[in-house]
């Protein structure tokens, strides 16, 4: 990853991961479209197997680092790298998820848009710090501590 070199890095995580028997059910729905337009009348449906495939093949991962919020996309030799810096956050809140005491929900406000993230609880104060150490005048509130 971008921020592998990095010391201070808070790596966001997803709310839920996927298990092994819904990612192959997946990709057999996807086959079923691709092949479904192959031999029906619909060829439309191979398009949409074919980008459903892809979209499952895709790989994210988010951090937030020195340089700020940054998301990396992979699709086989396709990468993106987006690094919202610190000048664009404006707010960051950190909520506590009912029901689900492994993450908390931290909403970071790039401009006028949400970047929700889910991070581990153990890791807000670390992210406090990193915030306040990049961007002292940054608002960070607590919300359903």
């Amino acid at each position: 990853m971008p921020w592998d070199d990095e010391k201070n890095v808070v790596v966001t995580r997803p709310l839920k991961e996927r298990s092994t028997a819904m990612t192959v059910g997946l990709i057999g729905m996807g086959v079923l479209l691709v092949a479904g337009g192959i031999m029906t009348q619909w060829k439309i449906s191979t398009v949409f197997g074919v980008l459903y495939l892809l979209a499952l093949l895709q790989k994210k991962a988010q951090a937030v680092t020195s340089r700020g919020l940054e998301q990396y996309f992979k699709i086989f030799f396709i990468k993106k790298h987006y690094v919202y810096e610190w000048d664009s956050i404006t707010q960051m809140v950190i909520e506590k998820i009912k029901g689900n005491s492994e993450v908390k929900a931290a909403h970071i406000f790039v401009g006028d848009r949400d970047r929700k993230q889910y991070i581990r609880p153990q890791d807000v104060s670390k992210l406090e710090k990193l915030a306040k150490a990049a961007k002292p005048e940054i608002a960070f509130e607590y919300v359903n501590k």
